[in-house]
Order: C-alpha cells, then sequence, then structure tokens
C-alpha cells in the first residue's frame, strides 16, 4: 500500500468516526438505555475506534503521508 492509501484510511476513519459520535449526539439520553438505536449506536462508536488502530494508528499513518507525499523528513 502506497501512501495515498494511508491518507484514504485516515480520511475514511475520521469520517466514520464522526458519523458515530454525531448519532451518539442526536440520540442524547436515549444512549443511557438499552434501547436497539442506543445498543446499535454504541457498537457503531467502538467499531469505528478500533479502526483507528487497524493497519496502523492515525499517528503512523500521518507519519507515512507526510515523508512520501509532502517529502518531510522522517521523525
Amino acid at each position: 500500500p502506497g501512501a495515498e492509501s494511508s491518507v484514504a484510511k485516515l480520511v475514511g476513519v475520521r469520517s466514520r468516526q464522526d458519523s458515530a459520535e454525531l448519532a451518539m449526539e442526536l440520540l442524547g439520553p436515549e444512549m443511557f438505555t438499552r434501547s436497539e438505536r442506543a445498543l446499535a449506536a454504541n457498537d457503531l462508536f467502538l467499531r469505528n475506534r478500533c479502526l483507528s488502530i487497524a493497519g496502523g494508528t492515525t499517528q503512523i499513518l500521518r507519519n507515512v503521508a507526510g515523508e512520501r507525499i509532502l517529502g518531510l523528513p522522517r521523525g
């Protein structure tokens, strides 16, 4: 995988995490119940947090993109 895939993963993961956070905010106090919607939103939130670790942490992916696309020094 090249640097472009690192950028795509960063953008995709951040977008999914934002969507999960929005779902939780929209449910408001219902998030503290065991409703089907609350459980689904919680599951979505937790699964999307894991995506920022699987395949390389976001910091590693940023470093790859910075070095290979922007030509920044390793470090």
